[in-house]
Formats: C-alpha cells, sequence, structure tokens
C-alpha cells in the first residue's frame, strides 16, 4: 500500500464525521445539521472573540511600536499545543495504537504505518495551529502591513516550529511508556506521570515568567 493511501485511510479513520458526531449522519440528517450548526457558532464565536482581542492588542502594540510581539503570541501557542496533544496523545497513537490487532497482520512496513500515524498527527496540529494564529495574524500584517518576506519567514516557521515539540514531546511520551510498560496498573500509572509532567512544565512555565518586570510579556521572554 502507498504512503498516500495510507495516509488518506488514517485521515478518514480519524476525522470523519460519524467520529466527529457519534452516528451516521446520513440516517440523521436533521440532528447532524443542527449538531453541525452548533459546533460552527461555537468554532465562530470563539474564533471572533479571539480574533477581536488580538485586533485590538495590535491597536495598542502598534502605537508603542511592538506589534511584533503579536508573532511570539502566535509562537507560543503553537508550541503550547503541540507540546501538550503530542504528550497525551503520542504513547496512545504512536507507540501503543488500539487498532495494532487490525493493522498488525495487513502487509503493511510498521515504519511505513508510522509514519502515516505521524503525518495525521502533525495534519491536527497544523489545522489547529493555523486556526488559532490565523486571528493573530491578521492582526500583525493590518497593523504591520503586508509584505511578502513576513509572509515567507511566518510560513517557514509556521511548518517548523511545531516539529521541535513533537519530537521532544515524543520522545518524552516513547520513554515513560516503555518505563511503565512492566509495571502493574501500567496505563494508569502512565497517566498519572503524563499529567505531572504536564503540570509540571505548566508550573515551570509559570515559575520563570513570573520573574520577569513586565506581565504581559512574561511567558513571551520565556
Amino acid at each position: 500500500m502507498k504512503l498516500s493511501k495510507l495516509i488518506s485511510i488514517q485521515l478518514k479513520n480519524n476525522f470523519s464525521f460519524k467520529r466527529f458526531f457519534g452516528f451516521d449522519i446520513k440516517k440523521n440528517k436533521a440532528k447532524a445539521i443542527l449538531i453541525g450548526l452548533a459546533i460552527i457558532y461555537a468554532l465562530g464565536a470563539t474564533v471572533g472573540s479571539f480574533g477581536y482581542m488580538f485586533f485590538d492588542l495590535g491597536g495598542m502594540l502598534k502605537e508603542i511600536n511592538q506589534t511584533h510581539l503579536l508573532i511570539s503570541f502566535a509562537t507560543v501557542y503553537a508550541l503550547a499545543f503541540s507540546m501538550i496533544t503530542v504528550l497525551l496523545r503520542a504513547s496512545g497513537y504512536l507507540f501503543y495504537y488500539k487498532d495494532y490487532d487490525i493493522l498488525a497482520p495487513l502487509p503493511i512496513h510498521s515504519r511505513k504505518l508510522f509514519l502515516a500515524k505521524l503525518a495525521v498527527l502533525l495534519t491536527m496540529i497544523y489545522v489547529v495551529n493555523f486556526i488559532i494564529a490565523l486571528p493573530i495574524m491578521f492582526s500583525y500584517f493590518y497593523w504591520e502591513g503586508f509584505n511578502l518576506l513576513s509572509l515567507v519567514i511566518y510560513i517557514i516557521g509556521f511548518i517548523l516550529i511545531p516539529l521541535i515539540p513533537t519530537i521532544v514531546m515524543s520522545l518524552l511520551s516513547l520513554g515513560i511508556s516503555l518505563f511503565t510498560s512492566k509495571l502493574r496498573y501500567s496505563k494508569i500509572i502512565n497517566l498519572v506521570i503524563m499529567v505531572a509532567v504536564f503540570i509540571g512544565i505548566m508550573g515551570l512555565s509559570t515559575s520563570l515568567s513570573s520573574t520577569t518586570v513586565n506581565p504581559l510579556t512574561g511567558q513571551l521572554d520565556l
């Protein structure tokens, strides 16, 4: 099986309407429409309020010639979401996937299967990061002015920045899973350690950023 075909199947399996809604939309069209409208409203309200906040912040930063801080916000959110997602999902999705019994007998090389699952995980990270960064970068380009070089640099950063926490958190998640795999109640212990690591990272981030003078740029300075 070609890698592209395997990725397509994995994407369909993970992001199908049936998986999101929990039922066959062809058999429950009215219910699907209502739930779909609710999701669109919730997403629009969230992105709209998020965008308005950063658009207003961009205007204030423009007055003090600090518009570049908007890029820092987009970077921090991309790193944070990537870290959280990979830490909580890498173990069960990349290394100890639940559909192993179904996929193992098939004539698919393990490396190809791993790459397909990694591609799907990165797709989810990139899509969410794009939704988060879109209103921030709109505010930046609106107040700072659009130029092609800035857009190219942003695209390169958008692609490369999530790879750093993906690599680090995947190795950390794998290490924790290997450590707990031979223990009794390994799944529970693994979950507790994952949560503890997450809380530790957030606590360290907060404690280090609290030492900065400017509370607005505390996380950004870190």
